[in-house]
């Protein structure tokens, strides 16, 4: 099992980003025990998702319209509300997101051809950890960052899942995951570094980093759930 905070530490090392007070707080959180992504409950769901074709292939789905709708709002906040390199930092995020999109769609209309795969998997859910806007730029940031913390844990798990996937697909799977996971890491280092330029003189960016990780948490422990029952059921 992955060790999120060890990753994540490491990883902005590696960029020299020095962390400041707020940051380590939110770290805090993502020690946690019953935090989502140190679950073995969150991996075996995910085990049993890469051998249930139409479970994967419903996932990808909701991934790839999930990556165009982020890269929407992305670009919007960045053409209307941000300035400076904050403004750059974004439009290079809502590109790759588009692209992410188209990514995944491909892989999707790949992976519909597998025996027992199906495009159209019906069960209840709820958007995952969607990202808004209210007008807040900070408040912005801190939730596209808790997003591309759950992605790069998902993708860390996925990859590590690749292999089972059939020889026919798992290497097209493979490719495209590490692809996107390659830029989530870019995406995860500059929200970030600005994140931590902030709370270097703002208390206020740890405090809502905090909520959105405990909010994204009880999220995926809801997705989780209803994963597990359709998967219980099929």
């Amino acid at each position: 099992m992955m060790n999120l905070v060890d990753e994540i530490s490491s990883l902005l090392r590696e960029h020299d980003i020095s962390l400041a007070s707020g940051y380590q707080r939110a770290l805090d959180v993502l020690r946690e025990e019953d935090f989502t992504a140190n679950s073995d409950v969150m991996l075996g769901v995910n085990e049993a998702m890469f051998r249930h074709p139409g479970a994967l292939l419903h996932r990808l789905e909701r991934h790839s319209r999930n990556e165009t709708e982020g890269a929407r709002l992305i670009a919007y906040v960045a053409e209307h509300h941000a300035e400076g390199p904050l403004r750059e930092d974004l439009l290079k995020h809502a590109q790759d997101e588009f692209r992410h999109g188209r990514m995944l769609g491909a892989l999707v209309d790949r992976l519909s051809g597998v025996e027992g795969a199906s495009p159209h998997v019906e069960r209840e859910e709820h958007a995952e950890n969607a990202v808004g806007f209210d007008g807040n730029v900070v408040g912005f940031l801190c939730a596209t960052h808790v997003a591309e913390i759950r992605t790069f844990s998902l993708l860390e798990q996925y990859l590590m899942l690749s292999p089972r996937l059939p020889n026919t697909t798992g290497s097209k799977v493979v490719a495209c995951f590490e692809a996107i996971h390659r830029d989530e890491v870019r995406h995860l280092v500059y929200t970030a570094r600005h994140l931590n330029e902030w709370m270097r003189t703002n208390e206020q960016p740890g405090r809502i980093l905090v909520n959105y990780l405990q909010s994204y948490s009880r999220d995926s422990w809801r997705e989780i759930s209803e994963m597990a029952g359709y998967l219980a059921r099929n």
